[in-house]
């Protein structure tokens, strides 16, 4: 009821403004970096736009997003207002040129209800890795997987589909359609990554990520500085092909400046004792976790790699399949391994761990635990890597070993 109140809201404000152009953005990873790298762009031309705060991607932050709320979280009282203040905003709120959208869903129909009202100018699909995230509240992958189509079928007839060209499963799925732009690595990508790599400050001290991007007519290259998401090169190469179906340029050299880089998604901090740590404590999905690891491992550091992993949630009955194979994975990229939590899914990834590799594997049952071993491994040079899913708050883990509290925002949903 709340839900659809907000979206006829929402609907009558997006009427009121049929000069605002819509990119929405939905996929199983990375909805919330290409959203930034989008509105990087758009920042870096004073293009007026609005975006998603967060993560606004259900059924109920997609319009607020629109209207322009935010949610009071569980105060009753505060959503009575939130309420009142939706119909005025309706009615009066002016919308700017371009509004940037997530889009995710949790269960059946949130996000066709979503875009029967939304209809986007531009419809972006991040990803869909083996392993699908929120998968528990489907009866299939097909299903969810048509649930995020959706959105592309409710696309303006002028529209742009813009979608991950190195997915083999999103080539497949629109490999028929008209109006497409992929991005990635391969071949066929319109927007095509280039020699992406990790640089580093004089002390060895990871600094960020360089990468660059080529159409067939011209290359950018994109350096980016405190974090080491190799994904940015993914959601930069979409975000330049958005920008270009809207008809914008722009200059490369302004977007590590208005780019927001958001806490927990593989921030690099200065740790205690000399040591870096890589927070990716805000979430965690099987594609993103061996990402994550593979940043790790590709780090040219001096001392010891220690990869510090929680369990990744609502991936269905491919939840122990996935963990065993991360777990696996992760022996070949750090050379200790650090494993949180007393679910069978950790039982799962440990014992995966320790079958595959000599690699010190070490697990613990809470976080206390962890902590304590951490202190005792906490040496010059080493880098710890930090992710897991969102409900076990990896931020509270991290947080003791970073050395500037500046430097690191606890995260709050």
């Amino acid at each position: 009821m709340l839900a659809s109140f907000l979206q006829a809201m929402a609907k009558c404000t997006l009427a009121r403004n049929g000069h605002t152009k819509i990119i929405a953005i939905t996929g199983n990873v990375g909805k919330t970096t290409t959203k930034e790298a989008i509105a990087a762009l758009l920042r870096s031309t004073n293009i007026e736009f609005c975006k998603s705060p967060k993560t606004y991607n259900s059924e109920t932050g997609v319009p607020m997003s629109v209207l322009g709320l935010k949610s009071p979280g569980r105060n009753p009282f505060a959503w009575i207002y939130v309420l009142v203040a939706s119909v005025f905003k309706a009615y009066f709120r002016k919308l700017p040129k371009f509004c940037v959208l997530e889009v995710g869903t949790d269960r059946p129909g949130d996000i066709s209800a979503i875009a029967e009202w939304l209809k986007p100018d531009i419809a972006v699909l991040t990803a869909l890795p083996k392993y699908l995230v929120h998968a528990q509240n489907f009866s299939s992958e097909d299903e969810l997987i048509a649930e995020k189509l959706s959105l592309f079928k409710n696309l303006k007839d002028s529209g742009f589909s813009i979608v991950n060209g190195d997915d083999g499963r999103v080539v497949n799925l629109f490999r028929e359609r008209a109006g497409i732009l992929y991005f990635g690595y391969g071949e066929n990508a319109d927007f095509k990554i280039k020699n992406s790599f990790i640089t580093y400050y004089p002390d060895n001290f990871p600094k960020g990520v360089e990468f660059e991007v080529c159409t067939k007519d011209e290359c950018k290259t994109f350096s980016l500085d405190g974090t080491l998401a190799q994904t940015s090169a993914y959601a930069f190469a979409c975000a330049w092909a958005v920008v270009s179906a809207l008809g914008i340029d722009f200059a490369e050299d302004k977007v590590d400046e208005f780019f927001e880089k958001q806490p927990g998604r593989m921030r690099i901090l200065k740790g205690k004792n000399s040591t870096t740590i890589i927070d990716d404590s805000y979430n965690s999905s099987p594609k993103a976790a061996i990402a994550a690891l593979d940043a790790l491992g590709s780090l040219n550091v001096n001392g010891e790699k220690i990869a510090v992993l929680g369990e990744m949630k609502e991936l269905g009955d491919s939840s122990l399949k996935a963990h065993a194979e991360v777990g696996a994975y992760a022996t070949g990229q750090a050379d200790r391994v650090v494993l949180v939590g007393d679910s069978e899914n950790i039982s799962f990834m440990a014992d995966s761990a320790k079958k595959t590799s000599s690699a010190f594997v070490h697990h613990f049952k809470n976080k206390q635990e962890a902590q304590e071993y951490i202190w005792k491994n906490l040496s010059p040079g080493n880098v710890l890597l930090f992710k897991a899913s969102r409900s076990e708050r990896f931020e509270t883990l991290l947080k003791p070993f970073v050395l500037e509290s500046e430097h690191f925002k606890l995260i709050k949903d």
